[in-house]
């Protein structure tokens, strides 16, 4: 027995939703019935203007559901290209609505991950002096980057570091060597 059937209040609801349900569609269909027999004759003399109105509405309806198709399609291929690892080049037109809105911020995120790329890509080249700025103190991308940027100017320091002091320790190794060889071939003659 489910728990439906074993409680009477639960099922006294549905029976009462059911039964509004039923009432609700009856009690429209009477409106419709009774403005339909009411107005018949205002609707027989004005039926072309109804169906131009109709006609008309339903276009524009199906143009602006055409428009906003056409605009989530637009961003949907820049998204997936952005989720490939692409950087698309993208302008799309910006507005005050939500569609506008959504534009301008998928403007603004391919401008700044371009701006990233370019960044990290001096980074590689070994310019550790290549001027950025993180869009904000939450900025997780641009900080990390800022950062690995400075430490691996701090290794290419480092490391520059511990050239020299191989440098000078090879030259020192060598010139003790060179010593030592000048002085086997000429210990003889001392």
């Amino acid at each position: 027995v489910s728990p439906i059937n074993a409680n009477p209040e639960i099922q006294m609801n549905i029976r009462s939703t059911i039964a509004f349900r039923i009432g609700l569609g009856f009690g429209i269909l009477a409106t419709a019935i009774i403005l339909i027999v009411v107005f018949r004759e205002y609707f027989h003399q004005h039926l072309g203007l109804h169906i131009l109105t109709a006609t008309i509405g339903i276009l524009a309806v199906i143009l602006l559901i055409y428009s906003l198709i056409r605009s989530i399609k637009k961003f949907k291929d820049i998204l997936v290209e952005l989720g490939n690892g692409e950087l698309p080049d993208t302008n799309l037109p910006e507005g005050k609505d939500e569609i506008g809105q959504m534009a301008a911020a998928i403007n603004s995120l391919v401008k700044n991950l371009k701006t990233l790329s370019d960044f990290s890509q001096e980074i590689g080249k070994g310019n550790y002096l290549s001027d950025f700025k993180p869009l904000s103190d939450r900025d997780i991308l641009g900080n990390s980057l800022l950062r690995m940027r400075e430490d691996l100017r701090n290794a290419a320091i480092e490391d520059a570091k511990r050239k020299e002091e191989d440098e000078r320790r090879n030259w020192s190794t060598h010139g003790i060597a060179l010593f030592n060889e000048i002085l086997r071939e000429y210990s003889g003659d001392f």
